[in-house]
C-alpha cells in the first residue's frame, strides 16, 4: 500500500505450465539433435565427438531471439491476467457514457469473487493513474477525466469497506487516530480517499482535511490529538505553503504529532526534501505507520 497511487502487481501467466503429452520426452529438442546425428559424423582418432561451434553471428541471434521472445511472453501475459483485463474494463466504463456502467462492474467482479478492498486499492488507483497519464499526453478531456474521476470516486463510496471491527488503541488507552491533510486541489482527493479506506480497514480512526483554513486546521489539531499527521502534497504546492502549514501542525499542540509527507512530490525529485519541519518523506504506508510507531494493539 502507498501514500499515493502506486499499487500495480504484475500476475504469473494465466493457463499454468502446458501440458507434457504421454511419451514426449521432456528434452524433446535436444532427443532430436541426437537423433539427427549420424554415429560416425565428426569422429576423431580417439573415437570422441567433435562439435563444431555455431558461428558468433547466429549465436548473437539466438540469444537476441530469445530475449525479445521472453519479453513478448510477459507483455503478453500481464496484457491477458485478469486484473489487466478487469482494470481495461474499469477504464473504459469509467470514461464510457453510461454512467451507472462502473457500479454494474464491480457489482460483477465482486460477485465473481473479486474482493471489494482489491478493486479499491488496485484497480480504482491504476485506472486513475491511466486517466492521468492520457491527460498529460493530451489523449483525454479535461472533461472526461473529470467524469471518469467523479465516478471512481462515487464507486469508492459505494463499494469500499467500511471501518474495522479491530479497533487500534494508543498507549493513553485511546482510539489511534490519523489525519490526511490535502492542502489544495480540493477537486483531486481520490488519491487520499483510497488511503483513508486502507488506514480504516486497518483499524485506524481518519480524519480527512481538504483545504481546510489555516485557523480551522490549528483547532481540528488541537481538538482531536492525533496520532500522526499525513500531508499529501503534488508537484505543484508551493513550498513556502507546504512548510508554513507543517509549522502549523508543530506548534498547535505538544508535543506534536509525527509528520509524514506524500504524494506524487516525493516521486522523481528532490522538491520534497526542501519542505522543513516534515519528520518523514515517504509514499509507502507501512513505512509510515512504522516510523510513527502506530502498530498498535486491536482490541
Amino acid at each position: 500500500m502507498t501514500l499515493r497511487m502506486l499499487h500495480r502487481p504484475i500476475l504469473a501467466p494465466a493457463g499454468g505450465t502446458p501440458t507434457v503429452r504421454e511419451g514426449m520426452p521432456i528434452m524433446n529438442g535436444m532427443s532430436d539433435r541426437k537423433a539427427a546425428r549420424t554415429p560416425d559424423a565428426g569422429k576423431t582418432d580417439a573415437g570422441k565427438t567433435e562439435t563444431k561451434p555455431e558461428s558468433q553471428g547466429a549465436a548473437y541471434s539466438k540469444v537476441a531471439a530469445d530475449a525479445l521472445g521472453q519479453v513478448a511472453m510477459r507483455a503478453k501475459a500481464v496484457r491477458d491476467s485478469p486484473d489487466a483485463r478487469n482494470i481495461e474494463m474499469l477504464f473504459d466504463a469509467a470514461v464510457g457514457d453510461d454512467p451507472l456502467a462502473c457500479s454494474a462492474l464491480a457489482k460483477r467482479l465482486v460477485a465473481n469473487g473479486t474482493p471489494a478492498e482489491y478493486i479499491c486499492d488496485v484497480y480504482i488507483p491504476a485506472v486513475a493513474r491511466r486517466m492521468g497519464d492520457d491527460w498529460c499526453e493530451d489523449e483525454a478531456s479535461f472533461t472526461s477525466v473529470t467524469i471518469g474521476t467523479s465516478r471512481l470516486q462515487f464507486l469508492l463510496r459505494e463499494i469500499g469497506p467500511g471501518k474495522s471491527d479491530d479497533r487500534r488503541w494508543n498507549s493513553n488507552g485511546q482510539e489511534t487516530s490519523v489525519l490526511l491533510l490535502l492542502s489544495r486541489d480540493a477537486d483531486h482527493t481520490l488519491g487520499i480517499m483510497v488511503l483513508a479506506g486502507q488506514l480504516r480497514r486497518l483499524g485506524y480512526s481518519v480524519k480527512l482535511s481538504i483545504g481546510e483554513e489555516a485557523v480551522d486546521l490549528v483547532n481540528t489539531i488541537k481538538d482531536a490529538q492525533f496520532d500522526a499527521v499525513f500531508v499529501s502534497a503534488s508537484m505543484e504546492d508551493d513550498l513556502a505553503d507546504l512548510t508554513e502549514v507543517v509549522k502549523m501542525i508543530k506548534s498547535a499542540c505538544a508535543p506534536p504529532p509525527p509528520v509524514i509527507l506524500g504524494g506524487y512530490i516525493v516521486e522523481g525529485t528532490q522538491k520534497a526534501l526542501k519542505v522543513s519541519g516534515v519528520d518523514k518523506i515517504t509514499n509507502k504506508l507501512e513505512e509510515a505507520l512504522s516510523f510513527c510507531k502506530l502498530h498498535g494493539h486491536p482490541k
